[in-house]
């Protein structure tokens, strides 16, 4: 419910759909901002349309126009839905407001009259039904003009969390529109989840609750957790946080592999940066690379490579090489290796001796 407008809106009374078997209705919404429940019929569950709610439904819907309809009347059909749901409350509360309206009264007078009257207990109602089913006879018999207590909701929140694969900390808004003080008991249900906060909030006022997660110590897979709001006399908050925790990847050395029986070559490597690029020192050395040839402890970053094939070495230890491959901008991160194929292009060229790695 909190992902939809209006129920996520402030001033508003969330109503919920029931079945016929006391349990949540299968397309009902849940979570932290359902106020109350009432019948909005399921046929699904047992495949029966006299689980629906027997209303006054649309001339048109059946394709057919009835009698009735065609003088100008209505028709009588089986709908469900939380359009039949919500209904039932502002009819009660109708009721209500007829029998013992005030002038001091207040939509929460009605709301908190409305809870506290409820049927709890639910089935199917794992995300929150709020207080539970609507009870009209109850509701009638409440007192709308008596003190409302403590009366902790969400304030301007959607009432969920998705922490996914990284996110560790979030910040969760609460206000008390009651007219006592509410003493907090807050409690956090999952592997490495936490909630911390004031333990009291005045009438009126507002507090932010902080909710952590540690996955330091949480087996990988993803998790519904659950943060729990209460107060001493009225309603509780729970409000459903979603995180994954990945399993854990010991870092590797940052390398470069290279592919390509090339035999003996002068391999050059250079930090390339917003400065250009650097020849890194001791990284110009000749080998004879096999088929596959790691290049590792390299930090992080961007590499450009150069391996000349190595025809002749000459006295004075300049080298001749007849072939050359080239590869720019290698992109090096904390937890990859990456695969390079060595693709050579025939070439002449004296370069320095091994001992004078920064000429050209």
């Amino acid at each position: 419910a909190s992902l939809f407008n209006p129920a996520n809106q402030d001033h508003v009374i969330v109503v919920g759909a029931s079945g016929p078997t006391y349990t949540r209705a299968s397309y009902s919404n849940t979570g932290a901002l359902i106020n109350v429940m009432a019948p909005g019929g399921d046929t699904v569950l047992r495949n029966k349309k006299e689980d629906a709610v027997f209303s006054t439904t649309g001339c048109s819907s059946s394709g057919l126009v009835s009698p009735i309809c065609a003088s100008g009347g209505l028709q009588y059909g089986f709908e469900e839905g939380t359009s039949a749901a919500a209904p039932h409350v502002a009819g009660v509360i109708a009721l209500m407001l007829q029998e013992k309206r005030t002038d001091e009264m207040t939509w929460v007078h009605v709301l908190s009259a409305l809870m506290r009257s409820a049927q709890p207990h639910l089935a199917n109602c794992e995300r929150g039904c709020g207080a539970g089913l609507l009870d009209a006879t109850a509701a009638l018999r409440m007192e709308l003009n008596q003190p409302i207590g403590p009366f902790v909701r969400l304030d301007n929140h959607l009432g969920v969390f998705d922490f996914g694969e990284s996110q560790t900390d979030a910040v969760l808004p609460l206000r008390n529109i009651g007219d006592a003080r509410a003493r907090l008991e807050l409690n956090a249900v999952g592997p490495g989840l936490s909630v911390r906060g004031g333990s009291e909030l005045a009438p009126g006022a507002s507090t932010a609750l902080m909710i952590r997660l540690d996955r330091s110590s949480v087996q990988p897979g993803r998790y519904a957790g659950l943060v729990e709001v209460h107060s001493q006399t009225g309603p509780s908050l729970a409000v459903r946080v979603y995180y994954e925790v990945l399993p854990s990847i010991s870092p590797t050395t940052p390398a470069i592999t290279l592919k390509n029986d090339i035999g003996l070559v002068q391999l050059r490597i250079y930090r390339v940066s917003s400065n250009g690029r650097e020849l890194l020192a001791g990284r110009s050395q000749i080998l004879n690379l096999p088929y596959e040839y790691e290049l590792n402890d390299l930090s992080p970053g961007l590499y450009d490579l150069e391996a000349f094939h190595i025809r002749e070495t000459r006295s004075d230890g300049t080298i001749v090489a007849d072939q050359y491959a080239e590869l720019r901008n290698i992109q090096v991160g904390t937890r990859m290796n990456v695969d390079r194929d060595l693709n050579l292009k025939s070439t002449i060229r004296e370069l320095c001796p091994n001992s004078m790695p920064n000429c050209p």
